[in-house]
């Protein structure tokens, strides 16, 4: 009988090192801030936060939203869980829809640094195409990275060496919304002398930013109502703010 009892203990103490041994193992390939660490947790929420109370607003000022985002079907709110809050984030932010612009901002994304710098030397390299620098510039504005001095500057050169019309236009669009006045000059005069109406054309819708000025609405008046081209005409009227005829 003591025999028997024995054997039976001795079962059970090894049973209950193979079940501890067992535990620490999943411990340790499954610890408890496996699912996020405390700093990503604090993030998540913070975020989450935010971003209520940016819908919230959003509400109050009668942007339209699609349905509640506090009713999350798929997870319950609340739980702290580093799944369930990134479930969270995403579904407001998909019902938020995209951010609001100010006037004249389009959809323009994002400046992206690298790309950025990228084009940048692309365009200040003087051993590139015309063609290429000018492709650099029109990317640089589409990052809305087109207005300090030394690119406009670089593209002010470009536009002074070039000689085919389209690269000119090419390089007048990039140079739109640079918001620096040492543009006028030079595009004041493609405007009222070069032979090519597409270049003319381009020249009126970049100067026309700069209608402020006597000199440059005095330009567009003229090509308003004189230039050879009915194109060019329709752009300069249309920069002066004037309705086209019906």
């Amino acid at each position: 009988m003591k025999a028997v009892s024995f054997l039976a203990i001795s079962l059970a103490f090894v049973s209950a090192i193979f079940a501890a041994g067992a535990y620490f193992r999943v411990r340790a390939t499954h610890p408890p801030g496996a699912a996020g660490s405390s700093g990503d947790l604090d993030a998540l929420r913070a975020r989450v936060s935010k971003l209520e109370g940016e819908l919230a607003r959003s509400k109050e000022q009668g942007a339209p939203s699609i349905g509640d985002a506090s009713h999350d079907h798929g997870s319950p709110p609340g739980t702290g869980d580093l799944a369930d809050l990134k479930r969270r984030i995403d579904l407001i932010e998909r019902r938020m829809g995209p951010p609001r612009q100010g006037p004249g901002e389009g959809n323009r994304a994002t400046p992206n640094p690298a790309l950025v710098e990228m084009q940048k030397k692309r365009l200040m390299d003087a051993t590139q195409p015309e063609r290429t620098r000018a492709a650099a510039l029109g990317m640089l504005r589409s990052q809305g990275a087109n207005k300090a001095d030394d690119i406009v500057e670089a593209g002010l050169g470009l536009l002074a060496a070039a000689t085919e019309p389209n690269i000119k236009a090419l390089i007048l669009r990039g140079l739109r919304g640079a918001e620096n006045t040492r543009v006028v000059s030079p595009v004041l005069a493609l405007l009222k002398g070069d032979p090519d109406e597409d270049v003319r054309d381009e020249a009126a819708r970049t100067v026309g930013e700069y209608k402020a000025q006597a000199e440059v609405k005095s330009a567009l008046e003229v090509a308003a109502s004189q230039d050879a081209s009915a194109k060019v005409k329709r752009t300069a009227s249309a920069a002066l703010g004037i309705p086209e005829k019906k």
